[in-house]
């Protein structure tokens, strides 16, 4: 029966379209790493380690979710949809920011006086793609 439903969800343009935004979103992430690492002054005092210990820990979660999304796709909606919706807004102020992923993002940027707040359209996106997903696998 779950072998049924997993493959009538890979079937799914919802699916594809989704393994390819996640698929966008890793390549994006590990451009930004690549970036972030080659710049020279990068690495100064500890937080450009931190940093790019996050952006790689990032990259290194998109890989493994898009492992698990082709493999075990029904397993993997919750969590997808869970990440997507984290990674909607991100708010930056100074050189500090909150936000699960608020290095690389395809969306909107909202600058005020002392802060800015990003939205991720990609995000957006791939929030509703999931959903539909989780519909069709309630069925």
């Amino acid at each position: 029966m779950q072998l049924e439903v997993e493959g009538r969800l890979k079937k799914l343009k919802s699916y594809k379209s989704n393994f390819v935004l996640l698929a966008i979103t890793a390549l994006l992430s590990l451009v930004t790493l690549i970036l972030f690492v080659t710049e020279s002054d990068s690495f100064i005092n500890i937080t450009g380690y931190i940093k790019a210990g996050y952006m790689a820990f990032l990259v290194g979660l998109y890989v493994y979710i898009l492992y698990r999304w082709k493999y075990t796709p029904l397993r993997m909606i919750k969590p997808i949809l869970v990440l997507c919706l984290l990674q909607i807004a991100t708010v930056k102020w100074g050189e500090s920011s909150i936000g699960l992923n608020p290095y690389s993002a395809i969306g909107a940027s909202f600058n005020f006086d002392a802060f800015s707040i990003t939205v991720n359209l990609l995000a957006i996106v791939m929030v509703g793609l999931t959903w539909r997903c989780k519909l069709f696998a309630k069925h």
